[in-house]
């Protein structure tokens, strides 16, 4: 949620903000607060420390019995034109939408009717980066997007591996008129697209409760709709991944379309599926098997990896259990699984193939691989990779990844003739040998 509010005191590290609630809140100062200065700011601006109180309180009411009650007045009702966007300088500043940019970095903007940014915030330490160099207030939505990703390639964030960017938005509350979002839509239509090897897509999330669901969760709205995919879709992974990757990253891991992004609900069963069903409910009491063999078949092997940070991050469904029914056949005495990888062979599987890494774990579901000189993979090579799950009574393989594992110095080698010195004196022997110069 977006607060608004004047400056009435200023100090090296807080500003004090009277809002319109008769509130008096303190914010992180910044170089260009002024006294009397009207601001929007979210919950991420307040010191945590600080508490939303009533001004009668020791420090507030100090303040404000310093300040004329004309004053006052004249505040409360330039904070007023303020909201409601007929401010002096003629900026409306009434928020209509909230747009995030994830790349990492992670950055979201308030918007107002005109599609202009009210305010930036940032999420991580990249995005804080990015809005603290870029002067985005009153800019365009597209132009200050367009600084947006033009600062990340300068900066390095958008590079060969990472290089797509998604922009999501959603409506401010439900008092904002809908006609608007017919505007916001026309505006993302117009941002998609690719440039210099750069992916934008955009999202418009119909739903905006994902905006209080992102600010409760201290993560930008974009990010937030993967999340909640991501899990809708039964996958393992924690908000902390999602805040910490790129989206170039997620879209792998979690293997969804952008352009419909949605958080899907099952599909509604054909009327031969739904005749089955009930037949299986009838007999529940008489027999139990048939109930446990239909929830464990549902189960399916899938395989996500990906490559970041010079390392290869390998997740799979993992079995729960030594037995397991899959594909109609029951499998039983689970041995391992195994991560078997091929330069050529496209769907590769374990004896046929090498394999990576192995667990003997049924609970065991990750594993991350850092490329080194004498290793396995080649450094930038290319290679398939698929988890193949071996028991007792048989084997069967995930779904195929196709990946370039990370790229690493050659070690250098040095000429070296070791020497061993030996000294005697008397009864003792000193022995002195030559130091390796490197690994």
């Amino acid at each position: 949620m977006v607060y608004f509010g004047t400056i009435m005191e200023i100090d090296k590290d807080k500003t004090y903000v009277f809002t319109l609630d008769c509130d008096m809140v303190s914010l992180k100062t910044k170089e260009e607060y002024y006294l009397g200065e009207q601001v929007s700011f979210t919950k991420k601006d307040i010191y945590k420390s600080s508490n939303v109180t009533k001004f009668v309180h020791t420090k507030q009411f100090k303040i404000l019995s310093s300040v004329a009650a004309v004053f006052l007045f004249a505040v409360i009702i330039a904070s007023v034109a303020f909201i409601l966007g007929r401010g002096s300088v003629g900026f409306d500043e009434r928020c209509m939408a909230v747009v995030s940019v994830d790349i990492n970095p992670s950055v979201e903007f308030n918007i107002n009717k005109n599609d202009e940014i009210i305010s930036a915030n940032y999420y991580n330490d990249e995005g804080k980066e990015i809005v603290e160099s870029l002067d985005l207030k009153g800019m365009a939505l597209q132009a200050g997007i367009d600084e947006v990703v033009a600062a990340a390639k300068q900066l390095g964030y958008i590079n060969e591996d990472v290089n797509i960017v998604l922009v999501s938005a959603t409506l401010y509350d439900d008092e904002t008129d809908n006609s608007y979002a017919a505007q916001l839509k026309n505006v993302l239509q117009g941002i998609e697209g690719s440039n210099d090897g750069t992916s934008i897509m955009a999202v418009y999330i119909e739903d905006n409760t994902i905006f209080d669901y992102a600010e409760n969760n201290d993560v930008t709205i974009g990010k937030a709709l993967l999340y909640q995919y991501a899990l809708s879709q039964g996958l393992s992974i924690s908000l902390d991944d999602i805040k910490g990757s790129s989206i170039t990253e997620l879209l792998s891991l979690i293997e969804v379309q952008v352009d419909n992004l949605e958080v899907e609900t099952q599909e509604p069963t054909t009327e031969e599926e739904t005749t089955t069903e009930v037949a299986e409910e009838t007999t529940t009491q008489a027999t139990t098997t048939q109930t446990t063999t239909k929830a464990t078949s549902s189960w399916t092997p899938k395989l996500n990896a990906y490559n970041s940070n010079g390392k290869l991050y390998f997740e799979w469904t993992p079995t729960k259990s030594s037995s397991i029914t899959y594909n109609g056949k029951n499998y039983y005495g689970f041995k391992y699984c195994k991560i078997a990888y091929s330069k050529t062979d496209s769907t590769p599987t374990y004896p046929e193939n090498s394999y990576l890494y192995y667990s003997s774990d049924y609970y065991k579901s990750s594993y991350i691989h850092k490329s080194e000189a004498g290793g396995k993979l080649e450094s930038g090579g290319k290679y398939y990779f698929a988890i193949t799950y071996v028991f007792e009574n048989g084997s069967f393989s995930s779904n195929v990844r196709y990946l370039t594992a990370p790229t690493y110095a050659s070690p250098t080698y040095v000429d070296f003739n070791p020497t061993l010195k030996v000294t005697t004196n008397g009864n003792s022997v000193t022995l002195n040998w030559d130091v390796s110069p490197s690994e």
